[in-house]
């Protein structure tokens, strides 16, 4: 073999090196995107109520416990009917029931609720609607490496984690509750 034939062999080799890379980077990259698809589609629709037919929310958590009810459109807290309370943090709440979605699912089952401390819950608030339907949510500890939390419906078999922001206004304080509080409410 000539200098020239070498000299070509190696450019049709070192040619042929590069495409079995693109190939291979290729393929890795779809992998990679399909990888990525699952994981968005991941998320586990749970509940999705039509929170226009509330009429009690009890809410239980690291703050207290307390109720409000709807009495001829207007939500109270029975306990105090001079307590006047924001809509916009009764809103909040609902906006929890609407449409509540999983990061995703952690067990199938409810056998080890201790090991996400859903044995006691750091927040449980059910809502009742107007056809006595009752749902309710409960979250545990929070999720070490992504952050939010485990939580779970009562009617549900299954742990999940909740990205925090959409869980995070069933921790409200009472104060949070209350038409002056609301102005000075922290997201």
């Amino acid at each position: 073999m000539s200098k020239k034939q070498k000299k070509e062999m190696t450019i049709i080799i070192a040619l042929a090196a590069v495409l079995v890379i693109m190939i291979a980077a290729y393929f890795m990259a779809v992998k990679h995107n399909e990888n990525k698809e699952k994981a968005a589609d991941s998320t586990v629709n749970l509940l999705h109520l039509d929170t226009s037919l509330a009429t009690k929310l009890e809410i239980t958590n690291t703050n207290g416990s307390f109720v409000f009810e709807k009495k001829d459109g207007t939500w109270i807290m029975p306990s105090d009917e001079s307590f006047e309370v924001s809509e916009g943090s009764i809103n909040k709440v609902l906006d929890v029931f609407a449409d509540l979605v999983a990061d995703k699912c952690v067990l199938n089952n409810k056998d080890t609720l201790s090991e996400y401390a859903l044995d006691k819950p750091i927040a449980k608030t059910t809502i009742t609607l107007s056809d006595g339907t009752t749902k309710t949510i409960s979250l545990g500890g929070t999720v070490p490496t992504t952050g939010g939390y485990y939580g779970m419906l009562d009617d549900k078999e299954g742990v999940y984690t909740f990205n925090e922001g959409s869980v995070m206004n069933l921790c409200l304080a009472l104060d949070a509750f209350s038409v002056s509080g609301e102005a000075t409410e922290e997201p």
